[in-house]
C-alpha cells in the first residue's frame, strides 16, 4: 500500500471527508494527426473535459472583405484606382499584374491602406476603414512586435494620402 493511499485513508477516517478522486489517467495521443472533431476526455464520472484540437485554417482571411466592410468588386475597383494614382506613391510599387488575391495573402496591411485611400469618395466607409487600419497597425506592431515590408509600405501609403 502506497503512502498516498495511507494518508488518504487516515484523512477520511479522521475528518469524515469524502474519499479522494481516483488518479487521472488520460490516453496517450496517437502518432497520427488529431481529428478535427472534438473528443470527450473522461477524468471522473461526474466531470468531463472537451478537447478541441487546434488546427490552423489558412484559407480564411480576417480582412475587411471577409468582415463585409468592402465587397470583392469594391476592393478590385479600389486597387485599380490606386494603380492609376501610383505616381503619387512612387515608394510603393504595385504592378498591374498584381491581383487582389495575391495582396490579400501576401500584403494584407498594404491592401487595407490602399482600400482606405481608395474610399476617399465615401467618407463614412473611409473612416471605418481607417479605424480598422489603426487597430491592425497597433495590434501588429505594438502587441505582436511585427516588422516587415507589408507594414512599412502600408504605413507609407497611409501617411502619404
Amino acid at each position: 500500500m502506497g503512502i498516498y493511499s495511507l494518508l488518504s485513508t487516515n484523512r477520511t477516517l479522521i475528518e469524515g471527508a469524502t474519499p479522494p478522486l481516483p488518479p487521472c489517467t488520460l490516453p496517450l495521443p496517437e502518432p497520427s494527426l488529431p481529428s478535427p472533431s472534438p473528443s470527450q476526455i473522461s477524468i471522473h464520472p461526474s466531470f468531463s473535459v472537451t478537447y478541441q484540437p487546434r488546427i490552423a485554417i489558412f484559407s480564411q482571411l480576417q480582412d475587411v472583405i471577409t468582415k463585409g466592410l468592402v465587397t470583392f468588386e469594391e476592393a478590385e475597383n479600389g486597387l485599380q484606382f490606386f494603380q492609376t494614382q501610383a505616381y503619387r506613391f512612387p515608394f510603393v510599387i504595385v504592378s498591374h499584374q498584381t491581383t487582389l488575391d495575391a495582396l490579400r495573402r501576401e500584403k494584407p496591411f498594404l491592401l487595407l491602406s490602399i482600400l482606405t485611400f481608395a474610399a476617399q469618395t465615401r467618407p463614412p466607409l473611409q473612416a471605418e476603414l481607417e479605424l480598422e487600419l489603426r487597430e491592425s497597425l497597433s495590434r501588429r506592431v505594438v502587441v505582436n512586435m511585427e516588422k516587415n515590408l507589408d507594414i512599412l509600405q502600408g504605413l507609407l501609403v497611409y501617411l502619404a494620402w
